[in-house]
């Protein structure tokens, strides 16, 4: 049986306002390494840097009007969902220092699915 944690309302903020790339997995992976390292109590401080560091981005304004008005929600404006995870894996394994095995960990997956993008 897990002991039941606690969230500081500030840490509680962050995590509501990071945009969780890696979906529940990504959530839930912070969650435990910030239970772990804490006492009870999730803080800022035990939350991983990239969600305390979050800063969402800003709004795209249109500076010149002749141009066709481009919204960030036009489809044609959308990465490739293997764009997308391609940088996500980039990511991890930045934060990860290159570590496979660890990356693969964070992932969900074999470590011989990142073997094979080399």
């Amino acid at each position: 049986m897990n002991p039941a944690v606690n969230f500081a309302p500030e840490a509680l903020a962050l995590l509501e306002r990071y945009t969780w790339p890696g979906n529940i997995r990504e959530l839930e992976n912070a969650v435990v390494r910030a239970a772990a390292l804490g006492d009870g109590t999730i803080r800022v401080q035990d939350l991983p840097e990239r969600v305390r560091n979050y800063r969402p981005e800003p709004a795209t304004v249109i500076v010149n009007k002749t141009e066709p008005e481009k919204r960030a929600g036009d489809p044609q404006e959308w990465p490739s969902l293997a764009e997308v995870e391609g940088r996500y894996v980039a990511r991890v394994l930045e934060h990860t220092r290159g570590n496979k095995q660890a990356a693969a960990r964070l992932l969900g997956v074999d470590r011989k699915t990142l073997e094979s993008d080399d």
